[in-house]
């Protein structure tokens, strides 16, 4: 499996038998390529605050690879990139984002952050479909509100348009 780690609030310890180790916070992206075979663990880092995260599990292209390990914070992109799609997760090509962490699978994963009342544009190019996870707020596709904690996949056009009811945090996978 590929792994995505999310930290929306609180953190959580991560150790696993590839000898990484660490604590992943909000801001952070953790992406985990499970190969041939990982033991790991996961738990709340505080005694007294709750974590809250989102973990998304997927197929990779290919059995048999070897376990990979990786984790990033996206806060600075986030800060410099306002009302921005940032790209936090993508396969390896000659022509991806180098800051992204890599996954082996045809999938990218983009995270947005928004106002209330901004329009929310994204180019999907080639893409087949989508799946959009709200984090945080609301947003309108289509004529439907989405709220925090839904989701939604759809064969999309070349272009996806959504209106920000409130401040909130989208996640974006784009295949």
């Amino acid at each position: 499996m590929e792994i995505i780690t999310y930290m929306v609030d609180g953190a959580i310890r991560h150790k696993d038998s590839t000898g990484q180790e660490g604590v992943i916070r909000p801001g952070d992206v953790q992406m985990m390529s499970a190969g041939r075979g990982i033991v790991h663990s996961e738990f709340n880092a505080s005694g007294s605050e709750r974590a809250h995260l989102l973990q998304i599990w997927i197929h990779p292209k290919q059995r048999g690879l070897d376990p990979v390990y990786q984790q990033r914070n996206f806060a600075e992109e986030f800060k410099n990139g306002a009302g921005q799609w940032v790209l936090l997760v993508s396969p390896r090509t000659e022509d991806s984002d180098v800051n992204s962490l890599t996954i082996q699978q045809d999938v990218q994963l983009w995270a947005r952050k928004f106002e209330e009342g901004e329009s929310l544009v994204k180019d999907l190019g080639k893409a087949s479909g989508v799946w959009m996870q709200v984090v945080s707020g609301s947003v309108e596709w289509d004529g439907k509100t989405l709220s925090a904690g839904d989701g939604v996949g759809a064969d999309v056009s070349q272009v996806l348009k959504l209106h920000a009811n409130s401040k909130g945090e989208i996640l974006l996978f784009v295949f």
